[in-house]
């Protein structure tokens, strides 16, 4: 099974790690031979591209990896792009979000991810099942009015939970939140041309929320 993996705090221990200091995650997922050892890496097939980008544990998500992301994406001719990292832009809880590294990644990516047009971030890290609403370049709900009457703005979906306890903490109000749910669950993401379905799906096999959604063209 083609695995594309995403660097997390529990792979590197700490955050803008050398390559010595996480060399065990490069020997189980090494680079192709003549590439740098970075962790960020992307990955086509069909008609979907991924993005894994590497948010700040072996390499900043700024300068050259951000360079390299938005090229990435600019060159892009799949019709149906996701992006994957740990470390949420949008999480459950205020505090989080409030967060300097939080606020620093929405800085770098969601304008970026908007008019590239991403159409799901996967993010991870905090333990519990969140999907957002579709959101602008800005990271709210309300989109531009340049926007097209189809475009349902990026999705963000995470946050990771298998083989972790749960977050328990009361989760807040946040005005970007379209379902969230304190359970261990894992995604499954069926891609059919434009169309794409993401279920999480539970430990009891069942599937607690579902999101339908399509490809997104590119605003600039």
């Amino acid at each position: 099974m083609p695995l594309l993996p995403v660097i997390g705090n529990h792979d590197s221990g700490g955050y803008l790690r050398s390559v010595e200091e996480v060399k065990f995650y490069f020997d189980y997922f090494a680079v192709e031979k003549g590439k740098p050892s970075v962790a960020y890496r992307s990955t086509s097939f069909a008609d979907t591209t991924i993005v894994a980008i590497d948010s700040d544990f072996q390499s900043s998500f700024l300068g050259t990896q951000r360079h390299w992301v938005e090229k990435k994406l600019v060159n892009n001719n799949q019709s149906m792009t996701f992006t994957a990292y740990h470390f949420p832009m949008f999480p459950r809880l205020q505090r989080q979000f409030d967060g300097k590294r939080e606020k620093k990644l929405r800085e770098a990516y969601t304008d970026l991810f908007f008019d590239q047009g991403v159409a799901i971030a996967f993010e991870f890290h905090r333990h519990a099942y969140k999907r957002t609403k579709g959101l602008g370049p800005d990271g709210s709900p309300t989109l531009p009015p340049s926007s097209t009457s189809t475009d349902s703005g990026v999705v963000y979906i995470g946050d990771g939970c298998m083989g972790a306890n749960e977050s328990y903490d009361s989760p807040d109000t946040m005005p970007y939140m379209e379902k969230e749910e304190a359970t261990s669950h894992y995604l499954l993401v069926t891609v059919n041309g434009s169309q794409v379905v993401s279920e999480a799906i539970g430990l009891d096999g069942q599937v607690f929320d579902r999101f339908e959604g399509q490809s997104r063209s590119r605003t600039r």
